[in-house]
């Protein structure tokens, strides 16, 4: 993606009575009622001081924005932040207090040993829980921030030491906001900046003083009339996308594939579909941000804890008990988590069965295969390394026991918990399945699949369990009309066991057939008939007594 488009925009200096006020921005009227502004939130810790007046020096006092600060304070002194940033704005600065609604054009600082949320637009200072190494408040708020201002959400990451803010900007861009990160050449301090950008979130990388022009041009594309997609400008956008990348999006929601296609546009400051195409064309590397950013989901260690608790307490002990009456020597239990993406969630079900085989004092004996589309959050979940503000996430016990510290402020996985993993590339709509497995941990996927899609996954997952294996899906997604196929362990938390017959006929390997590329079928072409009943009777034999085979060419190639 392009990197540092914005050019400096020079800090105008006031007289005595503070900076000068600039010209109102043109597109003020669009941006509605107040709950319609962004919010920024904006995190720093050792050098952080300059960067926010660096930053508020260039920033016009009427942007339209509202500014949350989140700098790392000494929690034993009171903060002068507010007193020294009034002198760069004639925005008003103030510290955040319980119950005080943003509004925009202005600005809001945490005081010290608290922590901060914001909710429906509502600020809520809190005390801070015990910390655990040196855990700060800048995630919790942006994890908050993505929470509640979704799209309208955007984080900025400046000077400071450590990894702080790094789970909170992967909230951010997952949520479908923006996120900016100081240069590294310009930081005072660069460990923040260079985590930051290390995630592959960041949308933009600048100066402080670069950022206020960005910022105010992305504003005016957020708040500018959405084009609207024809369906064949979609296809030919998610075409070059499969061409270039591999990924293929059919299946996928259309409006959410619009949402993230429209955001990109904003960032590539093109107003126009076929101008943005054209784009695509001669911007190979936009391609692959695109492609990324139409994948991306939220992850995190122990999301929604409750739902693993369920496991924790009712799933895996339940699938060990099993395989302790059918005695030693036998399979091991396998389990699969399709679109792992970094690997958080698939460590923390690994977690869970390692400390549960430990509980019944059996050998370990397990196989987790995680899979997902992205190269590139593979291999990190390989690599198995993660910021320290994964602490937030994971209990001081399990960091103990299942991570090693490193010496640049991040936490790796132990070489048992790793051991108990393959990750591997996979295609949840165009690839096989695993088979004979005992729980499946799917969650947070379907939710970006048309119904349809959703229905023939179901449907897979239910050929690929064994009769009482287990399914866990996210919060917000549920096995639809399959209700004869699964029985509800937690219908809050979404955790189901197998039942019922194996039934092939529903089962469609690929789910999305692939399509030649550029291949469009002619224009009136009749479609395929029906299968006669002799050859549905060959399928199912075949289905059930010819052994699994491959097609390959002299070479050795899968056709």
């Amino acid at each position: 993606m392009p990197k540092g488009s914005a050019k400096t925009q020079q800090s105008t200096k006031g007289t005595s009575a503070g900076p000068r006020r600039r010209a109102a921005p043109d597109w003020r009227s669009t941006l509605g009622e107040d709950h319609t502004f962004p919010v920024v939130g904006i995190g720093a810790s050792a050098g952080g001081l300059d960067a926010f007046k660096k930053l508020f020096s260039a920033m016009p006092a009427d942007s339209g924005m509202a500014f949350v600060l989140i700098p790392h304070l000494d929690p034993t002194h009171e903060s002068l932040m507010v007193e020294l940033l009034a002198k760069q704005t004639v925005m008003p600065v103030s510290e955040a207090r319980d119950g005080v609604r943003v509004e925009r054009n202005h600005v809001y600082v945490i005081p010290p040993n608290a922590d901060l949320t914001i909710e429906h637009r509502v600020l809520h200072v809190a005390p801070p829980p015990p910390r655990r190494g040196l855990q700060t408040a800048i995630d919790v708020f942006l994890r908050s921030l993505a929470t509640d201002q979704q799209a309208r959400a955007i984080a900025i990451i400046l000077s400071g030491t450590g990894s702080h803010g790094t789970l909170g900007i992967q909230d951010i861009k997952a949520a479908g906001g923006r996120v900016m990160a100081e240069t590294p050449e310009s930081a005072e301090h660069d460990q923040m900046p260079r985590n930051a950008i290390a995630t592959g979130v960041v949308d933009d990388v600048l100066s402080p003083e670069q950022m206020p022009q960005a910022l105010v041009r992305y504003v005016a594309q957020l708040s500018a009339p959405a084009p609207d997609f024809a369906p064949e400008e979609l296809s030919q956008i998610l075409l070059l996308v499969r061409t270039t990348t591999k990924r293929d999006f059919r299946g996928y929601r259309r409006n959410m594939l619009v949402r993230r296609v429209k955001r990109r546009m904003g960032l590539c400051h093109v107003d126009r579909i076929a101008g943005y195409v054209d784009y695509l064309r001669t911007h190979p590397d936009e391609l692959k941000v695109l492609g990324k950013d139409l994948s991306i989901g939220v992850t995190a260690f122990f999301r929604e804890p409750d739902a693993f608790q369920v496991l924790e307490r009712v799933v895996i002990p339940e699938l060990i008990r099993r395989t302790g009456r059918a005695g030693d020597g036998e399979r091991p239990l396998r389990v699969w988590v399709p679109g792992c993406a970094t690997g958080e969630e698939a460590y923390s079900v690994a977690m869970l069965f390692l400390e549960q085989f430990a509980i019944a004092k059996q050998s370990v004996n397990l196989q987790i295969f995680a899979t997902d589309i992205d190269d590139e959050s593979l291999e990190i979940a390989r690599a198995g390394l993660y910021p320290e503000g994964i602490a937030a996430d994971v209990s001081a016990e399990r960091l103990h026991r299942f991570f090693v510290k490193t010496t640049d402020h991040r936490y790796q996985v132990s070489k048992s918990l790793r051991e108990a993993l393959t990750f591997a590339p996979q295609n949840l709509i165009g690839d096989a399945p695993f088979s004979k497995l005992d729980l499946i941990s799917c969650r947070n996927v379907l939710i970006y699949l048309e119904p349809d899609v959703q229905a023939k996954i179901i449907a897979l997952f239910h050929f690929a369990l064994l009769e009482g294996g287990y399914l866990v899906l996210g919060p917000a997604e549920s096995i639809g009309q399959a209700t004869d196929r699964f029985e509800p362990i937690s219908k809050k938390w979404r955790v189901y066991r197998r039942i019922g017959a194996g039934r092939r006929d529903l089962v469609e390997i690929p789910i999305l057939a692939a399509a030649p590329r550029g291949h469009v079928p002619p224009r009136g072409e009749r479609p395929r008939p029906a299968a006669a009943f002799a050859e549905l009777l060959h399928r199912a034999l075949l289905a059930d007594f010819a052994p699994a085979a491959v097609l390959i060419n002299r070479r050795y190639e899968t056709l």
